[in-house]
Order: C-alpha cells, then structure tokens, then sequence
C-alpha cells in the first residue's frame, strides 16, 4: 500500500498537477534489503526507499505476478542523484510502449496517534493514510459489508487463527444505519489483492473499536513536490 498512498498524496500535494500511479513492481524488485517481496517486509524500508530512492509509474515498471515468474524478478530501474535530494532514471522502462520514466519521491513518514478523529483529520487535510492490520483466517473470505473479525478457525489451532500483519490504505469513513436503529461507524480501505476481491478491491472495517488493531499503527507522508515540478504560466 506504500506506493499507492504516495501515488495520492503526491496528486493531493500538487494540487493534481502530478497524478502518477506508482510502481508496486519497482518497490517489490529494487527494494530488496531485509523485505520478502509479495510476501512481506518492512514498512520502514518501502518508506525509506520511496524516500531516497523513488518509483517509477505502474505504466513505466507494470506488475508481474508471482505465478507468471516464480523467482525474484531482478531490479530494472535505477537512479542517480540530481542534487537536491531529487533522482533522475538511468534506465530505460521495463514496458517498451512508455517512455517517460520520471521518478517520484516521498518525505519521511510520519506516525499519527491511534485516536479516530486525528486519523479522520489526515483523511480530511491531507488525504489518504497507511494502516497495519491483523490479518486472520476471515478476512480472505471477506466478500462485503462492515468487517468485524469472526472466529471462523476456532478450535483450529494457533496458525490458523492469525495470517500475521498487512498494510492497507484508509481513504474515508462513514456510517451505517441498521433497520433496529443501531448506527455503525466503519472506516473505508483499498486492498491490494485485486477488484475480485471484496467490495472492487475495497472493504469497510469498524471504526474507533481498533477492529484487529487497525488504529493502531497508521502513518502519513507528503509527496516530494517542489515548485519546479508545478506547471509555470
């Protein structure tokens, strides 16, 4: 979910004068120290490299899935420092048809408080935030509606009943009302396992109950814009 909160807040930052949708697959190939790949890794690291190193666009570096290439796919993108902190590509995109391989940067992340109404002043002042979640047996299984954690692996055993931790971009909430006159508040989400799954791709998940700790561990960050990167007239 790092290059996709980046990719809005850099539209976002520059007042939509830049709308670049970031490479998961640059991140996942050349982001490689201490990180599994699609199978996980460091938050600290994808902010870091975001940061210092930059992405490409999903159109310049496209995704490639684990089953169509089993191994690691090798690093295809690289970069130099222009001064500034700024990077420049020094090689050419992966996808023959695009040729602008600008790179995008980030500034450092920074962590909010688990209070809901910090994370909804993000949402509102700044845009979309990253949340980690407790992944259980459940949530795979999760069609739509509001999530609330069932216990569907009970009596199963310990590896099943938790799949371990996965980010997720929070883009808004809301409320629901229920026929008994019960009002339940959920936050909105993106996944990243593809439109098939859940609600396009997105989910709802209960708000201010830190529902499998989703409030727990959320951050922000700005996009790296300067005035040069800002159409002039």
């Amino acid at each position: 979910s790092s290059p996709a909160v980046a990719s809005d807040r850099i539209s976002i930052h520059s007042m939509g004068h830049m709308t670049p949708a970031l490479s998961p697959q640059n991140l996942l190939s050349c982001d490689t120290r201490n990180q599994r790949g699609c199978s996980g890794g460091r938050l600290d690291g994808a902010w870091w490299y975001l940061r210092r190193r930059g992405v490409v666009t999903d159109e310049c570096y496209p995704f490639t899935s684990q089953q169509s290439q089993p191994a690691a796919a090798p690093c295809m993108m690289h970069s130099r420092s222009t001064g500034r902190g700024k990077r420049q590509a020094t090689a050419r995109c992966p996808n023959p048809q695009t040729h602008s391989n600008e790179i995008y940067q980030s500034t450092p992340a920074y962590r909010l408080s688990s209070s809901r109404f910090e994370i909804m002043k993000e949402l509102m002042e700044n845009g979309p935030v990253q949340a980690i979640l407790e992944v259980h047996e459940d949530f795979f299984m999760y069609k739509s509606g509001i999530y609330r954690h069932t216990p569907v692996a009970e009596g199963k055993g310990p590896k099943h009943q938790r799949h371990g931790t996965h980010s997720v971009k929070i883009t808004g909430w809301g409320e629901e009302q229920l026929p008994d006159g019960q009002t339940l508040k959920y936050w909105t989400a993106a996944n990243s396992w593809g439109t098939a799954w859940g609600e396009g791709g997105h989910f709802r998940i209960a708000r201010g109950v830190n529902e499998c700790e989703v409030e727990t561990f959320v951050v922000g960050v700005w996009g790296r814009v300067s005035m040069e990167d800002m159409p002039h007239k």
